[in-house]
Formats: structure tokens, sequence, C-alpha cells
């Protein structure tokens, strides 16, 4: 038969498995069984994480990867990345195909050797391949990717031939990689009209736009 004494140290158990010990808060439980007083005392949360039920993925404060959805699980939440990506939901990489390789969210094709062409060939050849001249968003992971392919010279996508210093992409999409220039550039070296964009060394450069240098498409 189940005492008083054994039930309440059931149920203060019980309270703590299913508020986490993280504070100092004691909670006094006077079970009587006849003449007998016992005592327990168990140091558990009243935080407002723990009596508090956040549901992350509605709130939208989880951690999950921009191409990723969360899910509500019974014990938290879950990452999974969305179709057409692949990764453990906190990153994910779109899945390219053919000989085009991924960036985070964008497939690319390099021209590679003597396939080499001037700021409007590059475009054209792009289109035809149905992209466009590379806008890329991580440009540090690109151009770590890049030097691990080449360690020639890639033109990209975005231009100042409108307006000196601003710089625009194929899409209309405005310059935001300005960390990661080469020292000194972009320049327009002795007084060059270098309004194009390449991947140079481990940075970018301005260069002229009718150069023929290897050339990267998004696919």
């Amino acid at each position: 038969m189940i005492t008083k004494q054994r039930l309440c140290l059931v149920l203060v158990m019980v309270m703590l498995v299913l508020l986490d010990d993280v504070s100092t808060t004691v909670v006094e439980k006077q079970c009587k069984n006849r003449n007998q007083t016992a005592t327990t005392e168990a140091y558990v949360s009243v935080t407002a994480e723990n009596v508090t039920d956040v549901d992350v993925c509605q709130s939208g404060t989880h951690p999950c990867a921009v191409d990723a959805v969360c899910n509500t699980t019974r014990s938290g939440y879950q990452c999974i990345c969305k179709e057409g990506f692949e990764g453990d939901g906190y990153t994910c990489t779109k899945i390219c195909t053919g000989r085009s390789f991924g960036v985070g969210s964008q497939c690319f094709i390099l021209s590679t050797g003597y396939d080499r062409k001037d700021f409007l060939d590059a475009v054209d050849a792009c289109r035809d391949l149905g992209g466009v001249l590379a806008e890329p968003k991580q440009m540090g992971k690109l151009i770590v990717k890049i030097r691990e392919m080449t360690p020639e010279k890639v033109m990209l996508g975005w231009t100042d031939r409108q307006t000196e210093g601003e710089w625009v992409g194929m899409t209309g999409q405005p310059f935001r990689h300005s960390d990661y220039w080469i020292e000194g550039e972009p320049n327009s070296w002795q007084g060059r009209e270098e309004d194009c964009m390449e991947i140079k060394f481990d940075g970018l450069n301005d260069s002229e736009c009718h150069e023929q240098v290897n050339y990267l498409c998004e696919i």
C-alpha cells in the first residue's frame, strides 16, 4: 500500500523531471503519515524558460537556415532543409546538377581553360546556359571555392559602367561585398575605364570590360 509520505516523494520526483534544475528556489513538501512528518526539499527552476512554453518555430527565434523549414516537435523543434537543398537544417546548400556547383542557395558554372570572354560575350554565354553572369550572395565562401578550382581571374556580374562607383548586378541588385576588395581597389588604374569586376588572387578587383578572362555563370 502506498503511504502518503511515499506519494509525496513521488510527486516531488515528478516535479524535478518537469522542471530542470537551473535555479535554487526551494520547494518544501510536508508529508504526514500518522504522527510523523517528512520534509523533502527539491531544487527546481521557476524561470520563464521553464514555465513558459515558447514555440520557436512560430516566433521565428529558431536557428534554422534560411533555406530550411522549422518544424515543432514534442521535444522542441527540428530544422529540415527545403526541397532542392541538402544539409543538417542549420546549414543548407542548393543541390546542383551536371557540372554546376553550389555555394549556399546558388548554383554556378565556371568557365575554365581557354574559355575566356569579355563582359558582353560572357553575359551572352551565361544567358545561353539559362542563367546570368554571377552575383554571389556568399562572397567569402565563393572565393574560397573558386581558388580551389582555378588560380585564374574570374569575371562576375557587377559593373559601374552607368555610374562610376555604383556597382550594379545583372539583375539590378546593388553590390554589398565591399569588404572583399583587394587593398587599393577599385581604382581605375592609371585612368583606365575599369568598370567590370573579377575575382583576382583572394579578393575582388576592378578590370576593363573588354579584357577576356574566365567567367562565372549563376544558373
